[in-house]
């Protein structure tokens, strides 16, 4: 059970630089409107002013949850007091947290440029 911690380490890092890598290419707002890729909700997927707006918001909102996966994952690793369950259970915490916490500041924003629009 000693793999366990390393293996979540390196999974917690290796979806926090995904994420990293896939906000760039919506705050940058490169990426148009699709079903596959992006802040998509009806609508966004029907105007792609609001398309553009609510992406490179949603891309910006999401570095925040991918760094706080790596530095809390991180943190947790290289402190031993946490057993590998509760080290596990730990980063799922920050993992859901810190993403939900971001989709509700997507929402939140997708309505305040829907009324601005």
């Amino acid at each position: 059970m000693t793999w366990l911690p390393t293996y979540i380490w390196i999974m917690q890092i290796s979806t926090g630089l995904l994420l990293i890598g896939l906000s760039i290419p919506l705050i940058l707002e490169k990426i148009g409107p699709n079903i596959w890729y992006g802040f998509r909700v009806r609508r966004t997927l029907e105007d792609p002013v609001v398309w553009y707006k609510a992406n490179a918001y949603a891309g910006k909102a999401l570095i925040g949850p991918a760094i706080a996966m790596i530095a809390f994952s991180t943190i947790f690793f290289l402190v031993p007091v946490f057993d590998p369950p509760t080290y596990a259970t730990a980063c799922a915490m920050v993992t859901l947290g810190s993403l939900g916490i971001c989709v509700l500041a997507c929402f939140r924003y997708l309505g305040q440029i829907t009324q601005d629009t």
